[in-house]
């Protein structure tokens, strides 16, 4: 490869945050599952405390709060003591403008695995969600994360995110009904 060739420092540091991307998405899924940003609320909290609420082992909640004050969501005030930031205030579950129920849909199991699957949908064209993936947010017993009110926020944030939100129309929170329900 030639000199003017070689990928630029810049370049190098995009790929790694993408390679990394599924592990802070993880994280933060975590910690919507878990609501670490509702308990700590406007003050800051222990791993100790927050293992005590959730009958948890302390050390593991500290490498969790550790690694969400890596990527930004927490702050630690003082030594083991962990903060919210203005970042991880939008992983409060009641906010105007939370995005709560976005980091959860998100980092929801079906949703995943559907991305796990992108390389062979692209090779056949066939759906990456699989059957046990489908169902129907209006529908009780269906798996979805998005909740009351969460679609709009996380389509409004899907769209400014990869562009789209200069165009008009509808967003499906959900995937298809599986063939052969009820609509």
């Amino acid at each position: 490869m030639s000199r003017e060739n070689q990928p630029s420092h810049e370049a190098r540091d995009t790929l790694v945050r993408i390679a990394y991307g599924a592990m802070t998405a993880h994280t933060a899924g975590a910690a919507a599952r878990l609501r670490i940003v509702d308990l700590i609320g406007d003050g800051a909290r222990t791993a100790d405390e927050l293992a005590a609420e959730y009958a948890a082992q302390p050390p593991a909640m500290g490498r969790l709060l550790r690694a969400l004050a890596g990527i930004g969501l927490l702050v630690e005030r003082s030594p083991g003591a962990f903060a919210v930031t203005p970042a991880g205030a939008l992983l409060r579950s009641d906010g105007p403008d939370s995005l709560h129920s976005f980091v959860r849909m998100f980092t929801d199991p079906a949703m995943l695995r559907a991305w796990e699957r992108l390389d062979d949908s692209v090779r056949t064209g066939e759906t990456a969600f699989g059957p046990a993936d489908r169902g129907r947010p209006d529908r009780p017993g269906t798996r979805t994360a998005a909740g009351p009110g969460g679609c709009p926020r996380a389509h409004t944030a899907v769209a400014a995110q990869i562009g789209l939100n200069r165009l008009r129309g509808t967003f499906d929170c959900g995937p298809p009904p599986p063939r052969g329900s009820a609509p």
